[in-house]
């Protein structure tokens, strides 16, 4: 009886695999149907079928509760190391996204001067095409000179020229394409003082 595998059916008639388990006592001989077999009479009983699942002769329900659970501790304990292993052997490129490492100004800066332009640094290349700022004043009108660009020189840096801006807080929103494909939109701010 050893490894045996049993059909296991409630009485609804559906059916399902159950593999050979210890008997228990809970269970009786016997059912309701004319089958030769022990119903389960416990519908919180530790094993699975529950209440008026009949077992053939000779075969007992899989055990449930405390074994299932072990059952699952045991893979998880030979998935998770395999799952970790692809991970560190998983190109850090693909798991990389492009993010803004430096502009100038900086985020919140509060500048005593109006600057020539707005400069924006990524950690990956961008696509020029596909990658635009903008710098708007605080009635949400665009104040730059519309020459957004990726420069030729370094495919990670974006920059947009300035007009003598007049005191006040100024959004640079910019929307850029990394060449794998991410794409980052955000905003910072800075303020342009009054000298007076």
């Amino acid at each position: 009886m050893e490894g045996r595998r049993c059909r296991a059916r409630d009485l609804s008639g559906a059916r399902r695999d159950r593999p050979h388990a210890r008997r228990d006592p809970r269970l009786h001989a016997g059912d309701d149907h004319g089958l030769s077999g022990r119903v389960a009479e416990d519908s919180r009983s530790r094993f699975r079928g529950g209440r008026g699942t009949i077992y053939p002769a000779g075969c007992s329900p899989e055990r449930g509760g405390d074994h299932d659970r072990e059952d699952q501790v045991r893979v998880a304990r030979r998935l998770v190391p395999a799952g970790l292993a692809v991970l560190a052997l998983w190109p850090a490129a693909a798991l990389a996204h492009a993010v803004l490492v430096k502009s100038v100004p900086a985020q919140r800066a509060a500048l005593v001067e109006s600057p020539p332009r707005v400069e924006l640094w990524f950690n990956e290349r961008l696509e020029p095409a596909y990658s635009k700022a903008l710098v708007t004043n605080e009635a949400g009108t665009q104040v730059d000179l519309r020459d957004v660009a990726v420069s030729p020189e370094d495919s990670r840096r974006l920059a947009v020229s300035l007009p003598p801006l007049a005191p006040g807080r100024y959004t640079v929103s910019f929307r850029v394409l990394s060449v794998d494909g991410h794409v980052i939109e955000s905003k910072l701010t800075f303020t342009v003082k009054d000298r007076r």
